[in-house]
């Protein structure tokens, strides 16, 4: 896609925006939820984050938590926080009269809104500054519910779980996402990569970035698989709904998810099964298992890039012993989920020569084990 395409996209995905706005009689709130301008003025970074929220939608409020994760996630959102896009589940039919005026938004998988790029919203700490986010409703982590039947659960360890049939991915329970969600995300990050420089190494997740929450968008969110169908030459080409990958999604109004015609171990059906790809488990490009390696093959810096790969970073294409400025970012990226608070010596450190020192390491290791 043209750069110029691009942004006249972006354009009328803002202006129907502000008729979503109209339609439900919201308004942008006055306060301060960003930072400043991006620096350089051109963000590089994508950080992806689940809203930790549930779907809410019933016959009496159609809109479900839509028009609340608006108010509460676009510009001048007293929570003092915000992200440039948020993306819903499907696409509400009642938006039909309003789709219409935006005739380049036609091939928009799901519903999106977007609040501009040319602030640095809240929404991820340190990086804020040259990384634009995307919210994706989901409840995220989900838990059993002691008081109810075995197949009833909880998010957020109180609220009553409706939703799709929870997925087991190793010792915990998630809301799958939906294609729609999925593809949506694809179709941003096309849209950016076409007017922004953005780097492979900073399209990650909430967790890659902050440790203030335990995994977000999730273990069964395809990191790797989006990074590579945005930013790879030889995949971002590839129209969306014919990315093989997506196949294992199911739509946002089914029990139950179409299985992969390719590999079975990809499928919604063998995440149900406990047969279950941890997708940050994987190397580029299809998150398949990482083949049997002699550790004394790989030096120092390539054990390295490998474990942080397989917690979803991006620290190169090969995992060999180079340390390359992938190597150098993703390390920064890693070791700033545990900068100091109030210490901008320690922010600035953060990408010299891509060394880890004791704490990171320690931290590795402990996120590594913990996944086993």
């Amino acid at each position: 896609m043209e750069a110029s395409e691009a942004k006249e996209t972006l354009q009328q995905l803002r202006e129907r925006t502000q008729a979503i706005y109209k339609f439900h009689k919201l308004q942008e709130g006055t306060a301060v939820n960003w930072t400043r301008s991006f620096e350089e003025c051109e963000p590089f970074g994508q950080i992806i984050h689940c809203t930790a929220s549930n779907l809410a939608v019933t016959k009496k409020r159609p809109f479900g938590r839509w028009p609340y994760l608006i108010q509460s996630l676009g510009r001048g959102s007293v929570d003092k926080k915000g992200v440039q896009f948020i993306v819903w589940d499907y696409k509400f039919p009642r938006y039909a009269e309003i789709n219409n005026k935006f005739p380049l938004l036609k091939g928009m998988p799901s519903d999106i809104v977007f609040f501009g790029d040319d602030l640095a919203f809240w929404h991820a700490g340190w990086v804020n500054r040259w990384c634009y986010g995307i919210e994706v409703r989901n409840c995220g982590p989900l838990v059993r519910s002691q008081s109810r039947s075995s197949s009833a659960f909880l998010w957020a360890h109180r609220y009553r779980y409706r939703g799709r049939q929870p997925i087991k991915v190793g010792r915990f329970y998630w809301e799958p996402y939906t294609r729609q969600q999925i593809e949506s995300v694809l179709w941003i990050g096309r849209l950016m990569a076409a007017i922004h420089p953005i780097r492979p190494e900073w399209l990650l997740g909430h967790c890659h970035v902050s440790s203030t929450r335990d995994c977000d968008p999730g273990f069964h969110f395809p990191i790797h698989e989006v990074r590579q169908y945005t930013l790879d030459p030889e995949y971002a080409s590839v129209p969306i709904n014919e990315i093989e990958f997506l196949k294992e999604f199911g739509c946002h109004n089914s029990r139950t998810f179409l299985p992969s015609e390719e590999d079975p171990l990809v499928s919604e059906l063998s995440l149900h099964a406990r047969m279950y790809r941890n997708d940050w488990d994987g190397t580029p490009p299809y998150g398949a298992c990482f083949p049997d390696v002699e550790s004394e093959l790989l030096g120092d810096v390539g054990r390295l890039k490998r474990d942080l790969r397989s917690l979803g970073y991006y620290p190169g294409p090969t995992d060999d012993n180079l340390v390359t400025e992938a190597y150098t970012e993703t390390v920064r990226a890693f070791r700033g989920r545990w900068k100091k608070k109030r210490s901008y010596r320690w922010r600035n450190e953060l990408a010299v020569h891509g060394r880890m020192d004791d704490l990171a390491r320690l931290k590795l290791e402990q996120m590594l084990q913990s996944r086993m």
